[in-house]
Order: C-alpha cells, then structure tokens, then sequence
C-alpha cells in the first residue's frame, strides 16, 4: 500500500500503450513488477532487463511541477516517482539505459506557501474536504523513505495547527493572522526538508556537485547527457518558473509526446481547494521578514544558476549564511 502512493513510488504504464498497444503496457507494467520486486529485496540478486521503452524516474522534493513532468514521461514508457532520496537510489541503481532522471525546482519564496498549504490540514481525503498527501499516518510508517534517510520521521510527522477548514474558521477568529503564524513557525522544519535536497540528488544521479551549481546564469533548463564516463541516464533540472517551455524542451531531450496540455493541467494545486481563496490572499500579502528570509537562503536550490537573484540578496542584503553548494558556483 505504501510502496504503491502517489507521493513514493508511481508506475505510469497506461498512457505508454495508447499509441504502442497493449502488448507495450503489458511489458511496462511487468517491468514495473520487477523492479518492486527487486526494490523490495524479494526477487533477483540483479535488476531485471528494460523493456526497450525510455525509462524515466521523477525524483524531485515536492511542489515544482512533479506530478506533470510524472505524467509526461509516462506516454513513453515505464516511469516512477520519488520525494525520497533512499528510495530513489535504489530505484536508479535499477534502470537501464536509455533513461532519464529528472528533477523541478522552484524559487523557495514561491514554493514555501504552496508547501505549507499542502499541510495545512490533515484530514482524510475527501472531494469536498482538504486534505494532505503526507497525511499523518503514511508520515509514521513511511516518513523516513519518502523524506531521505536524515530527516527524523517524529519531526516530519509534525501535526498541522487544524485538523479541518471547519476547525480553522470555528477556531479562528482573525484566520489570515493565524495562519501567517503557523507559516512562519513552520518555515524552518519545510525548509530543513529540502535544504540538501539538489546536492543529494547530484550525487545520485551520478553528477558532480559543480557541474550541477556552477551552471552558466541564464539557462533555461539543465541537461547533462549519459556517458561512458559520466551518468548513465540523462539528468534533467527544469525550473518551475520556465513551465511553460517545459513540453518543448521534453520533446527535444527525448520524450516525442511532451504536450503542454498536459503540463499545464497540474493536479492537487492549492488554489483548487476548498482553501484556495485563502491561498492566493495569503500569496498577495506575504512578505517575508529577514529573518524568515535567512531560513530560506540556507536551502541549496539558492546555489541553482536559476535562482541567482535571490542569492544576491541573502549576500548583499541580509549577509545570511548560504549552504555549502554555493561556495562552487
């Protein structure tokens, strides 16, 4: 049931047999099979061969885009999708060439409230209701894979202020107040999730750290092709802000069927939900403190030649401590 969540692992095998038939799905879905199998420990000492398909692992921290890039790949072939950096080294170790690793990222400021939003409640999933996708008691039992190994899974199952819309606005009587409060005391701990997150995810896919930080400025995307002495799988680094380039950029790196369409329809969106009223007036009127800021300038996606802007100001603004990547850029 875990290894089966959306937000783990994913196979993506019924859109690979619209155009291919369905002797193509079934040969995706049985190497899916296999490689939880072997993710698993149950099946053989070696990964099982590819089914010919471009293989694609998504394995990107939450809220940049993941669930559309999950989507895109899966019209070409078998694809899983990690928010965990143990559970996605494994899955690499398990693919084949030809394959791709790819991962979003996205301006923290912009990201923080879509984040905290997403855990503003934990409630049980329900149309009219909202509810978290690492709700309470998936974060116990699989806070540690889905996180990385150095997150502590009692931190990660750290409850939201309001189990309910219903609660909050019974218990609140100045709710944009109580909920900038609880933002603000929350930023560290999403903020300590992903702080590594791009470093960690360079050395799994088989990047040096410089390569990956010390980008030219004003690229759109990030693309290191597999090597004899380089990854084995292509790494792709999409920016969240560039979205809108995304299928474009997909059809050229070796995913024929990138369609915008697709892209743009991103499910489990803040504003789609019975709080996103509030969602977007938080979003209008949030403006960070300085030290809120520091918090942010501590996470490596800040080192990204993407995110320059926002490193000259923790530098030259708030002379805030950076992560160590930025030193190799």
């Amino acid at each position: 049931e875990v290894l089966w969540h959306p937000g783990l692992v994913q196979a993506c095998c019924a859109d690979a047999g619209r155009e291919a038939g369905d002797a193509a799905t079934a040969a995706a879905e049985r190497r899916f099979m296999d490689l939880e199998r072997f993710l698993l420990g149950g099946g053989a000492a070696v990964p099982p061969a590819p089914v010919g398909a471009r293989e694609a692992l998504v394995y990107t921290y939450a809220k940049v885009g993941s669930t559309a890039l999950l989507r895109v790949f899966s019209r070409s072939g078998p694809c899983w999708h990690s928010h965990g950096h143990m559970i996605s080294r494994t899955l690499y170790g398990a693919m084949r060439p030809p394959c791709t690793v790819a991962a979003g990222t996205r301006d923290p400021r912009d990201r923080m409230p879509s984040e905290f939003f997403d855990r503003l409640f934990l409630a049980s999933p329900n149309e009219h209701r909202d509810f978290s996708v690492r709700e309470l008691g998936l974060l116990h039992v699989a806070g540690p894979l889905l996180w990385g190994d150095a997150i502590d899974s009692k931190r990660i199952g750290k409850t939201a202020r309001w189990s309910s819309w219903a609660q909050l606005q019974a218990s609140e009587r100045d709710i944009p107040s109580a909920v900038r409060s609880a933002f603000s005391e929350l930023l560290p701990h999403m903020a300590e999730i992903i702080r590594d997150f791009m470093t960690m995810f360079a050395s799994t896919a088989g990047i040096a750290a410089a390569e990956l930080f010390a980008a030219r400025p004003g690229a759109s995307h990030l693309y290191f092709p597999a090597s004899e002495n380089g990854p084995k799988c292509d790494v792709l680094v999409l920016p969240f802000e560039r979205i809108g380039t995304w299928s474009s950029l997909l059809r050229i790196r070796g995913f024929p069927t990138a369609d915008n369409k697709i892209i743009r329809e991103r499910p489990n969106r803040a504003v789609d939900r019975s709080s996103g009223e509030l969602y977007k007036e938080f979003k209008r009127s949030l403006r960070y403190t300085d030290e809120e800021l520091k918090i942010l300038c501590t996470v490596d996606t800040v080192c990204l030649p993407f995110y320059r802007a926002l490193r000259r100001i923790c530098q030259r603004h708030l002379n805030a401590t950076l992560h160590p990547s930025c030193a190799i850029s």
